[in-house]
């Protein structure tokens, strides 16, 4: 009996270092797991950033205009912001193919001849990470010098990733939906 008792034991004690191995085995392969869904994260973490980065620089470059020197700063950033082969359609126009005349329908617009500053309602912002492309919305509510409420626009499409740099690259720029929609009665 006492021989079976000790080989019982020993035969609990192996299962138990076993289990134990086991569940270290199993509670290390969660940890690369979730580390690698933490980096997988991360890479869609870092491309909203930059995505938000260049939402945030339409902005910076459409406020405080009024100043001609200012404005060609601005238009010269607003460049390194569409890709080469970009289109922009505005309130639903012809498409304005190309960078080039992007910046020249822009350096034309009041946005670079007022000093406007830009603002947004962050909570429509959007911005969806599809690989090297990503959908992006997002509303600027101009205010005049005098505080009043200017232009309210949308800018909105596919922006892609170009050298490494995310670009905006087929965009629509029309009016912002009412920040205060009509209530039903």
């Amino acid at each position: 009996m006492k021989t079976t008792s000790v080989t019982i034991i020993k035969s609990v004690r192996r299962f138990g270092a076993g289990l134990a191995g086991l569940a270290l085995v199993a509670f290390a392969a969660l940890g690369s797991a979730q580390t690698a869904h933490a980096e997988a994260a991360g890479h869609v973490n870092t491309q909203t950033a930059e995505l938000e980065a260049i939402l945030t620089a339409v902005h910076d470059v459409t406020s405080y205009n009024g100043n001609p020197q200012t404005a060609i700063e601005h238009l010269a950033t607003w460049y390194e912001l569409w890709a080469e082969d970009a289109t922009l359609v505005v309130n639903g126009g012809t498409p304005i193919v190309g960078r080039e005349a992007i910046i020249k329908f822009f350096a034309a617009n009041p946005l670079f001849k007022a000093n406007f500053v830009g603002l947004t309602p962050s909570f429509r912002t959007k911005i969806s990470v599809n690989g090297d492309t990503a959908e992006v919305y997002l509303e600027c509510i101009f205010l005049k010098e005098d505080l009043t409420v200017g232009p309210q626009r949308s800018l909105s499409g596919t922006a892609r990733k170009v050298d490494g740099k995310w670009l905006f690259w087929r965009m629509a720029n029309n009016p912002a939906q009412p920040l205060f929609p009509p209530v039903s009665p």
